[in-house]
């Protein structure tokens, strides 16, 4: 069950995707996503990223299994709506052999366009920092924080 609609960037540490809520998804209940939902989505975000660096590293192998280990410290202040686009922002925090610690943010809005990742510059200094604050800029809907939190993954 792919719910990620776009990987828009990703660098060697940082990546950024985006989803549709769309009303007839089975996350969707009374018109809003249910919170689980969330960690989903940044865990599907983190796989994206993993499997779009090693093709660009020229691996052609077959994808590897990963899971989700743990969530720590993920606090979400709101169910986006069907019809909200989700802009899923993601850093490597630590590594310890095949396990990865994410830090993870998710935002009501887009930010302006990047385009495909095969094309997609890499994130600008002030983006592949901490995660905090609100993006912003030309081109950007007005975005709404509305969860972090970290993930434990086997990757």
């Amino acid at each position: 069950m792919r719910w990620l609609d776009a990987l828009v960037e990703c660098t060697d540490t940082t990546a950024t995707g985006t989803v549709l809520v769309t009303a007839g998804h089975f996350s969707v209940v009374d018109g809003t996503m249910l919170e689980s939902a969330l960690v989903e989505c940044a865990a599907q975000t983190v796989a994206a990223a993993l499997g779009q660096r090693r093709r660009a590293s020229g691996d052609s192998s077959p994808a590897q299994t990963g899971m989700l280990a743990a969530v720590s410290n993920f606090q979400i202040t709101a169910r986006p709506a069907a019809g909200d686009t989700l802009t899923i922002e993601v850093r490597e925090v630590k590594r310890l052999g095949p396990m990865l610690m994410i830090a993870a943010r998710i935002v009501v809005g887009q930010p302006p366009p990047a385009g495909n990742v095969l094309q997609a510059p890499p994130l600008a200094e002030h983006q592949a920092g901490a995660l905090g604050g609100l993006m912003t800029g030309e081109g950007a809907s007005p975005t709404k924080l509305i969860a972090t939190g970290e993930l434990t993954l086997y990757a």
